[in-house]
């Protein structure tokens, strides 16, 4: 298993509600890992900000220490859940595009910028 580190920012003070968000980032960076490994170390962090009007939002950042070099990928919801669903998304997204660039693309940066020019996973 490659080295992550998994930060709880400011996720209020329900216990209960805290150790459910950690379980379920905990779960879906172990699926990511197990697609990823080849490529490079995957460390994520979650935390509270204040979202439109006010309300209570959540930023999951997966930070991806590839050979290409460090890659941010975020995502961003109203529910803990959310935010690390939208992530983990785009997180898969570069995953492949990396993948195909270790299965014949000119190279690893060649498949990263035809996958971002494809789609809107890094905001």
């Amino acid at each position: 298993m490659n080295a992550k580190s998994i930060d709880m920012m400011s996720l209020g003070d329900s216990g209960d509600v805290l150790n459910e968000v950690k379980a379920h980032l905990y779960q879906q960076v172990e699926l990511i890992s197990e697609r990823v490994r080849p490529l490079g170390d995957i460390e994520a962090t979650i935390e509270e900000f204040e979202g439109r009007g006010g309300r209570t939002a959540y930023r999951t950042r997966f930070v991806l220490n590839s050979e290409m070099g460090v890659i941010h990928v975020k995502g961003a919801g109203y529910h803990p859940f959310n935010s690390i669903r939208r992530a983990t998304d785009r997180l898969d997204q570069v995953a492949l595009a990396l993948s195909e660039g270790n299965q014949g693309a000119d190279s690893h940066r060649d498949a990263l910028v035809k996958a971002i020019a494809n789609s809107e996973f890094l905001h």
